[in-house]
């Protein structure tokens, strides 16, 4: 029988696990948690959970935890963006590797010139499932209708291959044919398979 003192103990197990109380969607995942929903139910919500425990912030949603998210994940977001153009750069070759180019009203992360064909990426970082999902439903949007390969590249080195192409295949709404999304180690080799320009500066 679920009462305080458990859920106390869970968020404590959570806490000395993960270095931080639980979110919403991180409890909806916690197997030794109940769900955010009966904790409203029952309880009142997970913010008078954490009134009651005393903790400093109590809302996880508003003001400065999620702003300070926020930052987190974009310079994350710019770090990772800068590795990557390392990587084009040397394999492409850099006239070939366009970062930022727009094309009608979409301005992709990169665009790459190849031979064969010429494809856009659009490179992310992600927080956890929800937020995957949600970032890669507004890009689907964005680049409706794109002219060219598009290629999404989230970017959480938690989740593995497996865990993105199950997130993607249970989409009820599929990609376009023309639209793929990898992991980043999966993206590394695919560009491998990808004959670039010779280098106009040799």
């Amino acid at each position: 029988m679920w009462n305080y003192e458990k859920i106390k103990a869970g968020f404590i197990r959570y806490y000395n696990e993960n270095g931080h109380y639980p979110s919403a969607l991180e409890i909806d995942h916690c197997p030794y948690l109940l769900t955010s929903r009966t904790i409203q139910r029952k309880w009142g919500g997970l913010e008078a959970i954490r009134q009651k425990m005393g903790l400093e912030i109590t809302n996880y949603t508003k003001g400065e935890i999620r702003s300070t998210k926020s930052v987190f994940i974009g310079k994350r977001g710019y770090l990772e963006e800068n590795k990557l153009e390392v990587i084009l750069q040397r394999y492409f070759g850099e006239v070939f590797v366009h970062s930022q180019k727009r094309i009608g009203q979409v301005r992709a992360d990169f665009f790459i010139y190849t031979p064969k064909s010429n494809f856009a990426i659009d490179i992310f970082c992600f927080e956890d499932k929800n937020c995957f999902l949600s970032d890669l439903n507004i890009k689907l949007k964005t680049y409706n209708g794109y002219p060219f390969s598009v290629i999404y590249l989230p970017i959480n080195h938690k989740y593995s291959t497996d865990d993105i192409l199950k997130w993607v295949n249970n989409k009820k709404n599929k990609l376009p044919t023309n639209q793929k999304v990898m992991s980043y180690e999966e993206f590394l080799k695919y560009i491998k398979t990808i004959k670039p320009y010779p280098n106009p500066l040799i």
